[in-house]
């Protein structure tokens, strides 16, 4: 059987120790028979049945092909990801183990409209924008419901579906049909090739940095915000004591390794980042040292649609840091842990492979969320 290793890494000095071995026999006999497009091979394990399809996708070869012609099964986790997403945009080959980034406006480029879509615990299909796009300057908000694209309803299809179906040719109109309140409304936004940051300074003073997702870059991105604030409030004679937020809300995740990296950025040496459960074993990541922001306090936003990867963000903090508190919503509840796997027919599995736990081993978030220190109000309770 073959080990699947989480390698480390590291952003300039700060690291973390990224030692675990991953022991996953069932799922490593079976992913052989996967790749040959042998289902047969595995249908009659009902434990293996059960790993494949717990919060597992398949993204068909069709949808692919309409993203990128690129070798996914060189691609890591995260540079597919990555792929699959507009922040940044890729070229549509892999040349020399390197993905290709596009660097100008191009009519080979999948074209979009500047705006993530997620799944709620209700079945909508939530919009979240970015700021300066398409999508946000037609009026489009956070978290607007997604009731069809082009005429088509949005129930009923994955979010893989939807995202090709916006998606499109650049200078094309995509009409977006959206519920916001009792009303719906209809928008016809202009497809365009931009790049949109993982993280955004959205409030000034005091200072509010927003983590839109976690994604290939987004800790780099966020100790840049964080040497801005530090410049501003010195500039203006604020105390470095002053508080700053960090907004999480609609953040349903992304990159595990990036959250983890940029949790590190407050955590002391030797705090617990995450630890990670699979069948046969549990590991523990920690840091390796001080992170440089650890003494500065902030609060951090959170909502129901906060999941995932951002999770595992908050409960690190809140476990080994006092001047973290947390504002808003009770979260999502997503702790699984998910790898992607190039299948011979073109298609790709997105395999649940493990689920994170809470830095005391008292157990998951899974299906319960992460509760706040300070619960802010709730418009609605009925999911619309």
């Amino acid at each position: 059987m073959k080990q699947m290793h989480l390698a480390a890494c590291s952003l300039q000095s700060w690291k973390i120790n990224f030692s675990g071995i991953w022991k996953k026999a069932a799922v490593c006999a079976a992913l052989p028979a996967l790749m040959s497009g042998s289902a047969a091979a595995v249908g009659d394990s009902a434990e293996i049945y059960s790993i494949l399809v717990n919060q597992s996708l398949m993204f068909s070869a069709e949808n692919l092909a309409g993203i990128s012609a690129a070798d996914i099964g060189r691609m890591t986790g995260s540079e597919f990801s990555e792929l699959l997403t507009e922040r940044d945009l890729y070229a549509r080959y892999y040349d020399s183990g390197e993905l290709k980034k596009i660097t100008a406006l191009s009519s080979e480029a999948p074209a979009g409209i500047g705006m993530d879509i997620f799944e709620d615990q209700y079945g909508n299909v939530r919009c979240a924008p970015y700021p300066g796009s398409p999508a946000e300057a037609s009026g489009i908000f956070y978290p607007d419901i997604l009731v069809s694209v082009d005429g088509k309803p949005a129930a009923g299809r994955t979010l893989q579906e939807l995202a090709a179906m916006i998606r499109g040719a650049i200078d094309t109109d995509v009409d977006i049909e959206i519920k916001r309140d009792d009303s719906t409304d209809l928008f016809s936004i202009p497809r365009s090739v931009s790049r949109y940051p993982d993280v955004a300074r959205t409030g000034k003073i005091p200072a509010v940095i927003k983590i839109f997702r976690f994604g290939n870059d987004t800790a780099r991105q966020l100790e840049q915000e964080i040497r801005k604030i530090e410049e501003d409030y010195k500039a203006q004679g604020y105390p470095p004591e002053k508080r700053f937020f960090i907004d999480l809300r609609g953040n349903t995740g992304g990159d595990l390794e990036q959250a983890a990296l940029s949790a590190s950025f407050f955590l002391p040496a030797g705090s617990t980042v995450y630890s990670y459960y699979d069948r046969d074993s549990e590991s523990v990541y920690k840091t390796q040292q001080a992170g440089r922001y650890g003494g500065r306090p902030f609060i951090i936003m959170q909502d129901g649609y906060t999941a995932s990867s951002a999770e595992m963000f908050i409960n690190a903090l809140k476990t080994g840091m006092k001047n973290v508190s947390t504002y808003g919503e009770q979260t999502y509840g997503k702790a699984r842990v998910q790898k992607n796997f190039k299948l011979k027919s073109g298609a790709v599995l997105k395999l649940t492979v493990g689920e994170l736990q809470y830095q005391d081993y008292t157990g998951t978030w899974e299906s319960s969320g992460i509760a706040p220190d300070v619960v802010s109000r709730k418009d609605k309770e009925d999911g619309s």
